[in-house]
């Protein structure tokens, strides 16, 4: 229920997505954005036609209007392909009221699994949080022009770095639009897919497992 003081956030969460092969990442997002412990005041779809360059700057930003004309206090971007906690929105608001409502926000490590061939690896980040686990107030400047928006943002604004537990994981899965060169920087194997069980939820296993299988059916592999 929502308290009944002044205090109360106003959370938007805000997702770009640009590519029809990869709804059925979009649709296991929304639905766990749905199941959320805390859940989201405004969920923002950002999709609009690509032509054909890296866009997800403006998506973004596109995203944070839309948000802000909303009233919204606090933004978590989300992409929508990566794996987020039933409890993450919680956490991030809980992490950026402890820390006096930070420009931006963000968990410090990133972790990329790539679900084609169970490969992973783990950055532990000092100076910045990846775009997919990072979240703004509405104090930030997000005045960005830069195609890497998260080194960008990081940048030009005041941020703190947290852990955030249990945490996000950037999904590698070469389906549709995708980061290019982040598809082969996950070099440790997970031959058992063991920390790929540790890392996401039984939910969120079964269904990483069903794109997988599916996906080497369509290929023939």
């Amino acid at each position: 229920m929502r308290p009944t003081t002044n205090t109360y956030i106003k959370i938007a969460v805000v997702v770009p997505t640009c590519d029809k092969e990869r709804k059925p990442f979009l649709n296991f997002l929304l639905k766990r954005i749905k199941n959320q412990t805390r859940r989201a005041d405004h969920v923002f779809i950002i999709d609009h036609p690509n032509k054909g360059g890296i866009d997800i700057t403006d998506r973004f930003k596109l995203g944070m209007d839309k948000a802000f004309d909303a009233g919204c206090d606090f933004i978590i971007c989300m992409e929508d392909d990566d794996y987020y906690p039933l409890t993450y929105i919680g956490n991030m608001e809980r992490a950026w009221l402890q820390n006096d409502k930070p420009q931006i926000i963000g968990h410090f490590q990133t972790i990329n699994y790539n679900i084609r061939d169970n490969t992973y690896r783990v950055v532990n980040r000092s100076d910045r949080a990846s775009a997919y686990c990072t979240a703004v107030g509405r104090n930030v400047n997000f005045d960005i022009r830069e195609q890497i928006w998260d080194v960008a943002a990081w940048m030009k604004n005041d941020g703190v770095l947290v852990n955030i537990q249990p945490s996000p994981v950037g999904i590698k899965h070469g389906t549709g639009m995708t980061g290019g060169h982040t598809q082969s920087i996950c070099t440790l194997k997970d031959t058992d897919k063991s920390i790929l069980r540790k890392i996401v939820d039984k939910e969120a296993f079964e269904f990483y497992e069903k794109i997988r299988r599916d996906k080497c059916a369509y290929s023939g592999v």
